[in-house]
């Protein structure tokens, strides 16, 4: 018996920040793993909750992909002036112009919040 058979609820958890709730909880379903998106944690929405909590109505520039956007859907994200730096896995995004820029904006006093640990 699966779990929903069973009646438990679960939240799966993930430290992705490549894929929003709902492009995760696509890819598993196509791969027979049938999960809602609001089934689907990632450390994307953490850092939501968390720039709610400790930097409340903050303008965040983010170094992430752009499918994050969606889970960050509350946070006001913009390219200058940010009081927030959020990096997270910005893959063709980190280059040399985003990152001075960003670098700027953090010797300008933004404050600096990282997504999760990534090796790459």
């Amino acid at each position: 018996m699966g779990l929903r058979q069973e009646d438990i609820p679960f939240l799966l958890v993930t430290n992705t920040t490549q894929y929003s709730r709902a492009g995760l909880a696509a890819i598993l379903c196509d791969a027979d793993m049938p999960v809602q998106t609001h089934e689907a944690m990632t450390a994307t929405v953490a850092t939501a909750a968390y720039l709610r909590r400790h930097h409340p109505g903050a303008r965040c520039h983010l170094l992430a992909t752009r499918e994050a956007l969606e889970d960050l859907r509350d946070v006001e994200c913009v390219e200058e002036g940010a009081e927030v730096i959020v990096v997270g896995g910005a893959e063709d995004g980190f280059n040399y112009e985003s990152l001075n820029r960003a670098f700027r904006m953090l010797t300008e006093g933004a404050a600096l919040v990282a997504m999760h640990r990534g090796l790459h």
